[in-house]
């Protein structure tokens, strides 16, 4: 089964086949030859069908002799107007020149060779998904925690807090509850995303009830945190067509976290929140 990815071929140089290219191997690994079967070349066009032509033949000599070329997995790959699948694949065993030869009788098409990064994706993906795992972890971890401090700070206050005001002690905790409510939407917005939508109405509907008390400050926090969570969350996947999306998106995953971590914190040691 063809496995797809944005960007596989960032780091592949391509060639005009049948003919052949000579490429400077810095680090021993696995490489790959790709069929670019829609690509734009020194200034022209090129479309073919995706299926290699009958009789095409692959070539590979490194600096010990002709290195033996397998089948490739079949990924395809998509980075602006190339559109790329793999067709060979090659040990690059030593470091050294190594010239990949396409022959045999076809109309001219495009290739490139570089090295096999599909392992290095999913290493990305693995990473995030991990990352999403543990933010979610943490914010149930924090919320039960910070549950569990509430309900202890009200029942420390005693029967002794009735005559200093139980209606405002009620209100004053109501409305930390309510922080603590988008907070958890937050981090459970790494498992589920449409909680993350659900916390910002939520800032937005009670943000007059928190005027001007101190935790006003925290639903700016929150406000400032998704707004610009969905701006680097926009850039990434928009450079998504190449490696670095990835990595802008992951970034402002563990931003998101570390900003839900410290609110609530905070929160639950009754600061306010500054930028």
């Amino acid at each position: 089964m063809a496995w797809h990815a944005i960007g596989l071929i960032a780091d592949s140089t391509q060639f005009l086949a049948p003919g052949r290219v000579v490429i400077e191997v810095a680090k021993p690994g696995d490489y790959l030859i790709w069929h670019n079967y829609r690509a734009i070349f020194q200034g022209r066009t090129y479309a073919a069908e995706k299926s290699l032509p009958d009789g095409v033949v692959f070539r590979v000599v490194g600096p010990n002799g002709e290195v033996a070329v397998a089948g490739a997995n079949g990924a395809t790959s998509t980075m602006g107007e190339t559109v790329s699948v793999a067709v060979a694949s090659f040990p690059a065993k030593t470091a050294g020149h190594y010239e990949i030869a396409v022959e045999g009788q076809f109309p001219a098409r495009v290739f490139s060779v570089g090295p096999d990064n599909l392992a290095r994706v999913f290493a990305y993906i693995f990473g995030g998904v991990v990352t999403v795992m543990l933010a979610f972890a943490a914010g149930i971890g924090l919320g039960v925690w910070a549950y569990l401090k509430g309900k202890k700070q009200l029942v420390s206050t005693g029967e002794g807090s009735v005559a200093m005001g139980t209606a405002e002690v009620d209100t004053d905790h109501a409305k930390k509850q309510l922080v603590t409510l988008v907070y958890a939407l937050q981090a459970a917005s790494f498992l589920v995303g449409i909680t993350f939508i659900a916390a910002i109405i939520v800032n937005y509907a009670k943000r007059d009830e928190l005027a001007g008390s101190w935790l006003e400050s925290h639903f700016n926090w929150q406000i400032r945190t998704f707004w610009w969570s969905l701006l680097w969350a926009v850039i990434g996947l928009v450079l998504s067509v190449v490696l670095i999306g990835f990595f802008i998106l992951i970034a402002d995953a563990i931003w998101v976290l570390y900003r839900i971590v410290i609110g609530w914190l905070a929160l639950n040691d009754g600061n306010e929140m500054y930028e």
